[in-house]
C-alpha cells in the first residue's frame, strides 16, 4: 500500500484500521494470514504474540480456568474477561500459571454480615464472606424452612425479620 497511495485511499474508505493495520502486519511477516480478519478476543490476544505462537496457538484448543474449573475453549470462544489471565505476552499460560494469575488478581470477596432470605434478613454475628455464604449456607437452601434451621443452628445468630 505505501507503493500506491492512491489505492490506499480507496482501501481505508473501504476497510477499517484494524484490519489493514493487520494486512500490512502479514505483508511484513509479523502475522500469519489467518489471523488478518479474526476479531474474537482470543484471537486479538494471539495476534500480539510472535509468529511462531501464533502458527502454533491458531487450530489449537487452549485449556482455560473458569469458575474453579478446566474448559478446552477454541480462540474464538475464550470469553474476553479471560483473555489477561490466559495470555502472557510471549505465549499462553500454563493452568498452573493461570491459578496464580487468578489468585494474584482475584477481587476480594465482599464481606457481610446480614444475609436477606425471603422477607426476613438473618444477621450473623462475625463477618463471612460472600464466597463463605453462598458455599456453606445459601447453596445448602432448598425450601424456606431448611434455611430456617441453618440459621438456628448457627449458635451466634440472630434472626431479624420474618420468614413466610
Amino acid at each position: 500500500l505505501r507503493l500506491y497511495p492512491e489505492l490506499r485511499k480507496d482501501i481505508e474508505s473501504r476497510l477499517p484500521k484494524t484490519i489493514i493495520r493487520d494486512l500490512e502486519r502479514v505483508a511484513n511477516g509479523l502475522l500469519i494470514p489467518e489471523l488478518a480478519a479474526e476479531t474474537a478476543a482470543g484471537y486479538r490476544a494471539l495476534k500480539q504474540l510472535p509468529m511462531s505462537e501464533q502458527e502454533r496457538y491458531i487450530n489449537s484448543e487452549i485449556e482455560v480456568i473458569m469458575n474453579d474449573r478446566v474448559y478446552q475453549k477454541r480462540l474464538r470462544d475464550i470469553p474476553a474477561r479471560f483473555v489477561k489471565q490466559v495470555f502472557t505476552e510471549t505465549g499462553i499460560r500454563s493452568i498452573e500459571e493461570q491459578k496464580q494469575y487468578v489468585s494474584e488478581h482475584q477481587k476480594p470477596s465482599k464481606i457481610v454480615n446480614k444475609v436477606r432470605i425471603g422477607k426476613g434478613v438473618a444477621e450473623l454475628k462475625g463477618i463471612f464472606s460472600q464466597d463463605e455464604l453462598e458455599k456453606d449456607v445459601i447453596r445448602k437452601l432448598f425450601d424456606k424452612r431448611k434455611l430456617q434451621e441453618i440459621v438456628d443452628s448457627m449458635p451466634e445468630s440472630k434472626i431479624k425479620g420474618v420468614f413466610g
